[in-house]
Protein backbone atom coordinates (compact mmCIF):
# COMPACT_ATOMS: atom_id res chain seq x y z
CA UNK A 1 0.00 0.00 0.00
CA UNK A 2 1.21 2.96 -0.82
CA UNK A 3 1.41 5.75 1.90
CA UNK A 4 0.16 8.83 0.78
CA UNK A 5 0.88 10.93 3.46
CA UNK A 6 4.90 10.28 2.84
CA UNK A 7 4.38 11.31 -0.80
CA UNK A 8 2.58 14.32 -0.67
CA UNK A 9 4.88 15.80 2.35
CA UNK A 10 7.90 15.01 -0.09
CA UNK A 11 6.18 17.21 -2.82
CA UNK A 12 5.70 19.91 -0.21
CA UNK A 13 9.21 19.76 0.85
CA UNK A 14 10.31 19.66 -3.11
CA UNK A 15 7.91 22.95 -3.69
CA UNK A 16 9.11 24.51 -0.32
CA UNK A 17 12.90 24.68 -1.45
CA UNK A 18 11.86 25.70 -5.10
CA UNK A 19 10.18 28.45 -3.78
CA UNK A 20 12.63 29.71 -1.14
CA UNK A 21 15.90 29.38 -4.39
CA UNK A 22 13.30 31.17 -6.81
CA UNK A 23 12.89 33.87 -3.75
CA UNK A 24 16.65 33.92 -3.19
CA UNK A 25 16.98 34.29 -7.17
CA UNK A 26 14.80 36.97 -7.50
CA UNK A 27 16.30 39.20 -5.14
CA UNK A 28 19.88 38.60 -6.13
CA UNK A 29 17.99 40.04 -9.88
CA UNK A 30 16.55 42.90 -7.86
CA UNK A 31 19.66 43.86 -6.28
CA UNK A 32 21.62 43.62 -9.54
CA UNK A 33 18.76 45.80 -11.11
CA UNK A 34 19.10 48.59 -8.24
CA UNK A 35 22.85 48.29 -8.31
CA UNK A 36 23.47 48.73 -12.32
CA UNK A 37 21.45 51.77 -11.96
CA UNK A 38 18.24 50.61 -14.21
CA UNK A 39 14.91 51.60 -13.70
CA UNK A 40 12.77 48.90 -14.10
CA UNK A 41 10.82 51.16 -17.54
CA UNK A 42 14.52 51.43 -18.85
CA UNK A 43 14.94 47.49 -18.33
CA UNK A 44 11.96 46.74 -19.97
CA UNK A 45 12.27 48.97 -22.63
CA UNK A 46 16.08 47.52 -23.28
CA UNK A 47 14.38 44.03 -23.32
CA UNK A 48 11.20 44.90 -25.66
CA UNK A 49 8.63 43.93 -22.97
CA UNK A 50 6.31 45.87 -20.72
CA UNK A 51 7.18 47.71 -17.72
CA UNK A 52 3.99 45.48 -15.90
CA UNK A 53 5.76 41.99 -17.33
CA UNK A 54 8.96 42.67 -15.95
CA UNK A 55 6.90 44.11 -12.47
CA UNK A 56 5.04 40.68 -12.46
CA UNK A 57 8.30 38.28 -13.15
CA UNK A 58 9.57 40.32 -10.18
CA UNK A 59 6.83 39.79 -8.21
CA UNK A 60 6.59 36.39 -8.79
CA UNK A 61 3.31 36.63 -10.39
CA UNK A 62 4.94 34.70 -13.77
CA UNK A 63 7.67 32.65 -14.36
CA UNK A 64 10.55 33.51 -16.48
CA UNK A 65 11.45 32.27 -19.08
CA UNK A 66 14.12 31.48 -20.79
CA UNK A 67 14.08 33.92 -23.75
CA UNK A 68 14.06 36.73 -20.90
CA UNK A 69 16.98 34.46 -18.70
CA UNK A 70 18.78 34.58 -21.65
CA UNK A 71 18.31 38.68 -22.52
CA UNK A 72 19.01 39.25 -19.26
CA UNK A 73 21.98 37.95 -18.77
CA UNK A 74 23.24 39.72 -22.44
CA UNK A 75 23.21 43.65 -19.97
CA UNK A 76 26.47 42.72 -18.48
CA UNK A 77 26.22 45.84 -15.83
CA UNK A 78 23.54 43.72 -14.60
CA UNK A 79 25.90 40.14 -13.95
CA UNK A 80 23.16 37.53 -14.08
CA UNK A 81 24.10 34.36 -15.43
CA UNK A 82 21.07 32.88 -17.14
CA UNK A 83 20.88 29.08 -15.40
CA UNK A 84 20.86 30.61 -12.09
CA UNK A 85 17.92 32.75 -13.44
CA UNK A 86 15.89 29.79 -14.97
CA UNK A 87 17.23 26.91 -12.46
CA UNK A 88 18.24 28.70 -9.25
CA UNK A 89 17.47 25.40 -7.11
CA UNK A 90 20.12 23.48 -9.51
CA UNK A 91 23.59 23.31 -8.74
CA UNK A 92 24.67 23.17 -12.38
CA UNK A 93 27.56 25.44 -14.20
CA UNK A 94 25.81 25.66 -17.73
CA UNK A 95 22.21 25.08 -19.05
CA UNK A 96 22.57 21.53 -20.81
CA UNK A 97 21.75 21.10 -24.56
CA UNK A 98 19.24 19.04 -25.37
CA UNK A 99 20.63 18.13 -28.65
CA UNK A 100 23.17 16.69 -27.76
Amino acid sequence: MIKYDKILSNYVILFYYIKVYTDFMLDDLKKSIKKSGYLQKDLAKELHISVIYLNRILNEKVPMTRKLAYALSQIKSLNVVEHELMYPHLKIKKIPNPFI
